[in-house]
């Protein structure tokens, strides 16, 4: 399945490139954005990509190949742009983007969706020597794992989840998606009907704890700031409260912050837009 890119052409308009501005992608995953850039930052304007997982790296070489030289994607995290700019001694930005969504070909092989029967893992790269998701839920205490569900999701039947949790594994390791999908459907009332899966809500809280992903929202964007050139711009695309809450609240001290939602035509076409929010510093 093709990934669709959220809000192309509000990212378009508002990051204004023009031919042989330079820009970086943070979150480059399979070059939807990018490659819009690319074309219009011809014929000599570059693009730095950067992205945690090295599958999504391999698909925007494939994907950007056209551009050559002129695309150059590095593997790392956000926390480490800074080090990634000076190594690849990549010129002033004309602007930053960082797309916090994640496309459908990161939902296969990492345990990341509860659709799919999975080993419990949760990383965006496999290779970092992090807690996967089935040593969180096998090892950490009651009290720890209500504290990333209620500050990671807002789940509200946080402590009935970690009961169950905390029941089943004293009998048996709790080490695949549909094991934990399942204790979390039995943490739900009966009566409970919800425009979202039940266990959408503990995945999400998982996978933020895993990857440290609020940190990481931190770290990226407060070097972001330091790096972009004067008259630069930085756009964020979240797509949750939390996300949305951390860059909010960072833009705000460096200036003015606007808010652009999906259209209710590009809604209708992609439905993952719904919930997108772009946030601009101005």
């Amino acid at each position: 399945m093709q990934h669709i890119p959220v809000l192309l052409n509000e990212v378009l308009k508002e990051l204004n490139p023009k031919p042989n501005d330079n820009f970086i992608d943070c979150t480059i995953g399979e070059g939807g954005h990018s490659k819009e850039i690319l074309k219009k930052i011809a014929p000599n304007g570059l693009l730095l990509g950067i992205d945690r997982n090295k599958e999504q790296i391999k698909r925007a070489e494939k994907n950007l190949s056209e551009f050559g030289k002129r695309a150059i994607l590095r593997h790392g995290k956000f926390s480490e742009l800074k080090k990634i700019v000076s190594e690849t001694k990549f010129l002033i930005s004309n602007g930053i983007i960082f797309d916090l969504g994640f496309s459908s070909a990161e939902l296969t092989g990492q345990g990341l969706s509860f659709l799919k029967d999975e080993v419990l893992d949760m990383r965006y790269d496999k290779d970092e020597n992090v807690e996967t998701a089935r040593d969180i839920i096998n090892n950490w205490n009651y009290d720890r794992i209500i504290k990333i569900l209620y500050e990671y999701s807002d789940e509200m039947y946080a402590k009935r989840i970690a009961e169950n949790i905390i029941k089943e594994r004293k009998k048996n390791r709790i080490n695949t998606t549909f094991e934990l999908a399942f204790l979390v459907k039995k943490s739900y009332p009966r009566s409970w009907k919800g425009k979202i899966n039940s266990a959408t809500r503990t995945f999400q809280a998982l996978r933020i704890a895993v990857n440290n992903e609020f940190e990481e929202i931190k770290q990226g964007l407060q070097t972001a700031l330091d790096i972009v050139d004067e008259k630069g711009t930085i756009l964020v695309i979240s797509f949750h409260s939390g996300e949305d809450r951390i860059v909010k609240n960072i833009l705000k001290e460096y200036g003015k912050v606007k808010l652009i939602r999906a259209s209710n035509e590009e809604i209708l076409k992609n439905k993952k837009s719904r919930s997108a929010k772009m946030r601009i510093l101005i």
